[in-house]
């Protein structure tokens, strides 16, 4: 048995610390990044234009390079902006409204 002052080791898997990448990128915006280019060049495509085609590609390949670019910085970019543009610019000192209690006498 081991003593009571020895600290247990666990190993931490790598695989639950490593990032969800699709093509160096943030999985979320990279595929939908895609089907918004896929969108755009099947609807492009079936009326006739097929600049629009070319359009969509252009936009999905700069969209990658983008995204790769943040993934490099951090690879929770997107899940941090999102988080950041959620808080309020501005928090005013005191207790809300809500939270104050009705005493009775």
């Amino acid at each position: 048995m081991e003593g009571i002052d020895e600290l247990r080791s666990v190993p931490i898997r790598q695989s639950l610390l490593r990032p969800e990448l699709v093509l160096g990128g943030e999985r979320e915006p990279v595929m939908s990044s895609a089907l918004f280019a896929i969108l755009v060049g099947t609807s492009g495509a079936a009326s006739g234009q097929f600049f629009t085609v070319g359009l969509a590609i252009a936009f999905y390949f700069g969209a990658v390079i983008l995204f790769r670019r943040m993934a490099k910085a951090d690879p929770a970019m997107t899940k941090t902006w999102r988080r950041h543009i959620s808080y309020r610019n501005f928090y005013p000192a005191g207790t809300p409204v809500w939270s104050l209690r009705i005493r009775k006498r």
